[in-house]
């Protein structure tokens, strides 16, 4: 572990990080270590920055998407979806299709701390009476389209779903998936759960907040990268 002299270089600025040093017991220093050993100030630091100097677009700058960086379903000539619908079947049946769901907010403007895929609909079709469940019964149908539109391709009819999560929601969306991922017809190897990517928390004043005394407080960077 880094000796107390080598944090204090390493936070820089940040030196109230270990305002609580000589109180924590080996475990907790452990975890405040790691979280600082994970954390690139200097990249921080920019990133507070850029943020206090937010540009916001005048209305005058904006301008229409051009017309043919966007088609309207209603104006697409009906053998064209059918042609479409088709090729995203065979897709589907190929096991080629993924879907993407991002599931790392709480419901706080509902007035709940669980998390959005999460809350009852009050459609009463439990368990999948969610976003989530909802969208676990669609991936199921299409599965089936597939299956159905290309019984050659049987075997691999498989929509993989991903379910981005972050910190504060994880748990409670795994325990979630666990009751609907079956409830809809899905196996659990066809689903990938990830958290999304967080960064340190700062206060109005550039500095980085402490939640305990052995933890930083961090924030979802809304932002996601697939590759």
């Amino acid at each position: 572990m880094a000796s107390y002299e080598v944090l204090l270089e390493r936070v820089g600025s940040q030196k109230h990080l270990l305002n609580f040093w000589n109180e924590l017991n080996d475990d907790e220093k452990a975890a405040l270590v790691k979280q600082i050993d994970s954390i690139d100030f200097d990249t921080a630091r920019e990133v507070f920055n850029a943020s206090a100097n937010i540009y916001t677009a005048s209305p005058d700058n904006l301008t229409p998407v051009p017309n043919d960086h966007h088609v309207v379903f209603k104006n697409i000539p009906e053998d064209e979806r059918t042609h479409f619908w088709k090729k995203g079947l065979e897709a589907i049946s190929r096991g080629e299709v993924a879907a993407i769901v991002l599931a790392g907010g709480q419901a706080s403007r509902l007035g709940s701390s669980a998390p959005k895929g999460t809350i009852p609909l009050g459609l009463n079709i439990s368990p999948c009476d969610s976003l989530l469940g909802i969208q676990a019964s669609k991936i199921a149908l299409l599965e089936k389209l597939g299956e159905r539109e290309y019984p050659e391709n049987k075997e691999s009819s498989r929509i993989q779903w991903l379910v981005m999560t972050s910190q504060s929601t994880e748990q409670a969306t795994r325990e979630h998936l666990n009751k609907i991922i079956p409830a809809a017809g899905l196996s659990f190897d066809q689903v990938t759960i990830f958290s999304q990517a967080e960064i340190p928390a700062f206060d109005t004043d550039g500095n980085l907040l402490l939640s305990e005394k052995h933890k930083i407080v961090t924030a979802p960077t809304k932002e996601m990268v697939c590759t």
